[in-house]
């Protein structure tokens, strides 16, 4: 089975002025980030902006991804949903289109039990095959539970729940789930002010949304941390926290949108109630912002 390490991608989904998706121009955002050395796509998560699509655009698109990437990196799709029939439905659609595995928010909107989070992964996990891979995704702010790390530790009993996107601005859980944990059960960062120090703790990866703009930044956390470069790995880190600082921290699909237009491709557009388009006084503050803090480097072309 493949798993998710290295530098993941939570893949943004471009869109044209009208809300459709424009897939030729995520063409050339996916065959940059393959270039550039991203180890996996996540696409049709939270800054992906999967759960304001309908299951059938969702379905078309995982399709479109998975044979457009034509096994050059992992391909993960996010299928999490607010009806748990659906992302049943999304993960069974994963595995017969070929992607590697899939991974699912916890239940959101509402608010449940412990023992809810785990028939919903369970009903994920047996609605595919035993040696397909599924990672829980924890994020608990913007879903409003948690997975709790003993709800996580029986899941992993399951032979094909592989590991945790925990998205948390602290490293102590990622520490908890380590130790929780077999071993295998692949823990993955997925809050980029935490990358470093969760890598360095022993996750196995990052989920990073700054790795869309700049996966430049992101491998070169990941190589420094596995040669113990860990002065290399920690500047690293500060040029991720410095384009957060610049986006405010808020990671809006919009600005990342902006941010890409800048290195040089096809203006975009995210689907509404999000914002469409950063204001031209936000573009104009972001590119004038990014110029001064890399002005040494050729990120902004």
């Amino acid at each position: 089975m493949k798993t998710m390490y290295g530098i993941n991608t939570p893949l943004l989904t471009l869109f044209d002025t009208q809300g459709n998706i424009d897939f030729k121009a995520m063409t050339k955002h996916i065959d940059f980030l393959i270039a550039k050395g991203v180890h996996n796509l996540y696409p049709m998560g939270t800054i992906g902006e999967g759960t304001l699509m309908t299951l059938e655009e969702r379905k078309s698109l995982a399709e479109q991804i998975v044979n457009y990437v034509d096994h050059r990196v992992g391909v993960f799709i996010h299928i999490g949903a607010l009806s748990q029939k659906d992302a049943v439905d999304l993960a069974s659609h994963a595995e017969r289109i070929g992607a590697d595995g899939v991974g699912a928010v916890s239940p959101f909107f509402y608010h449940v039990s412990q023992t809810d989070i785990y028939y919903y992964f369970l009903a994920i996990s047996e609605s595919v095959s035993d040696n397909f891979p599924v990672y829980l995704y924890n994020l608990p702010d913007m879903a409003g539970n948690d997975i709790t790390t003993t709800t996580v530790a029986e899941l992993a009993k399951r032979p094909n729940i592989m590991g945790i996107k925990n998205t948390m601005p602290t490293t102590y859980r990622i520490h908890e789930l380590l130790c929780a944990c077999p071993e295998n059960f692949n823990v993955i960062s997925g809050d980029d002010m935490v990358a470093f120090t969760g890598l360095a703790l022993g996750a196995a990866g990052v989920v990073s949304g700054t790795s869309n703009i700049f996966p430049e930044i992101l491998l070169e956390m990941y190589r420094c941390v596995q040669q113990n470069d860990l002065s290399g790995a920690a500047a690293a880190q500060k040029k991720v926290y410095e384009i957060a600082r610049i986006l405010n921290f808020n990671f809006k699909p919009s600005a990342m949108k902006a941010i890409l237009e800048m290195r040089g491709f096809k203006r975009s557009y995210s689907r509404q109630p999000l914002e469409p388009f950063c204001s031209e006084q936000e573009y104009s503050f972001i590119y004038q912002s990014l110029k001064k803090c890399f002005s040494d480097t050729d990120y902004i072309l």
